[in-house]
């Protein structure tokens, strides 16, 4: 059984055992039941069930579930909440001179902006740098090391250092005299 209502000008309703379809002039549908809710004008559709929503364009789909987004058909960008990650972005490359503000970078850009970058390091130089500058990579140490063994009191003033690229160190140089 079922029950019909409509009003001759394109409005109707239909209350039957799935549930309730209501229709409108315009080409707007709703449909409710026990297991979803539909919404339709002609082109866009938004269902709704227990387990998430679906909205489409036409074109464009996006899919609101438990533990995840999927937005877009083209494109789709996954946000998964039970393992943490968002997928599918398409801004991979890394260009330092077009950057957008505020748009999150991906693991892809972050890792191009980075290559090369502990490498790049830092150069040490001394006061008697004649046989080269030291170079360290980032998270590389640098040794600053004298010899003496004797135990007093000591100054600068009779201190040099000595760059050593081969060894990557600055020697501290004490005059003889």
């Amino acid at each position: 059984t079922s029950a019909k209502a409509d009003d001759g000008k394109g409005n109707s309703s239909v209350l039957d055992s799935t549930g309730t379809t209501v229709k409108n002039a315009a080409g707007q549908e709703a449909l409710y039941g026990a297991d979803k809710a539909e919404l339709k004008d002609g082109t866009n559709t938004n269902t709704t069930t227990a387990k998430g929503n679906t909205v489409t364009d036409g074109t464009n789909t996006t899919t609101v579930g438990a533990d995840s987004i999927t937005v877009g058909t083209a494109n789709s960008v996954v946000i998964n909440g039970k393992d943490g990650v968002i997928g599918g972005l398409t801004n991979t490359t890394w260009d330092p001179t077009k950057i957008t503000s505020g748009q999150a970078a991906t693991e892809d850009q972050v890792k191009s902006a980075t290559d090369g970058l502990s490498s790049k390091g830092l150069d040490f130089t001394a006061n008697d740098a004649t046989a080269g500058n030291v170079h360290r990579n980032l998270g590389e140490t640098l040794g600053i090391k004298g010899e003496a063994t004797t135990a007093g009191t000591y100054s600068g003033k009779n201190i040099k250092t000595v760059t050593d690229p081969t060894t990557g160190e600055i020697q501290i140089q004490l005059a003889d005299d």
